[in-house]
């Protein structure tokens, strides 16, 4: 599967590496000492986009928590943040 650059965050004290891929969203759980892994589709824009940025952001800082309630947290918090403006600037 082709990637693009990527870019690495922290969340809840561990290296997270985001690749963008054919996928709307992914975080894979890893190995001992391995970092998390989240893919977020290139083609997705707008709410969508960030509706998945949440989402597996939320995998990372909570990867115990049910994906009901990742899926519940994801969307109110993307709707919130959607609601009051936040949009990607331009490159």
């Amino acid at each position: 599967m082709p990637r693009g650059k990527p870019r690495e965050y922290t969340f809840d004290g561990r290296r997270h590496i985001i690749n963008r891929d054919d996928l709307i969203g992914y975080c894979q759980q890893p190995g001992d000492g391995e970092p998390y892994e989240m893919w977020i589709n290139p083609k997705a824009k707008g709410r969508k986009e960030l509706d998945a940025y949440v989402h597996e952001a939320t995998h990372g800082e909570f990867p115990k928590a049910p994906e009901a309630k990742v899926e519940s947290f994801g969307d109110n918090l993307s709707q919130l943040l959607w609601d009051r403006g936040y949009r990607k600037r331009g490159k």
